[in-house]
């Protein structure tokens, strides 16, 4: 199996974490139908439905829960990683 498409993981995590397409098309300065493609492109991948669309945003499902977990586990360990690369003293970058 490929790895899974980066920048829809992005996009999911930012939809699951404010549960909205509009909302997170704000943040990422994209438009709600470039998020709305980034979601569907995932939920091809991984042959899931990731979220009910309601009239007042969406819902995760179960297994949107699920990755949602996982992903944002993982890119909190990717921030981390970051912040520590710049804390260090530049001698040793």
């Amino acid at each position: 199996m490929s790895r899974p498409p980066l920048n829809a993981l992005h996009t999911f995590a930012a939809v699951a974490r404010l549960g909205s397409f509009a909302a997170a098309a704000e943040e990422l300065h994209v438009t709600a139908a470039a998020v709305s493609g980034q979601i569907r492109k995932l939920e091809a991948y991984l042959e899931l439905k990731l979220f009910d669309r309601e009239p007042r945003g969406v819902a995760l499902t179960d297994a949107g829960t699920a990755l949602r977990d996982e992903v944002s586990a993982g890119l909190d360990a990717v921030e981390r990683a970051v912040l520590a690369l710049r804390k260090r003293p530049q001698r040793e970058r």
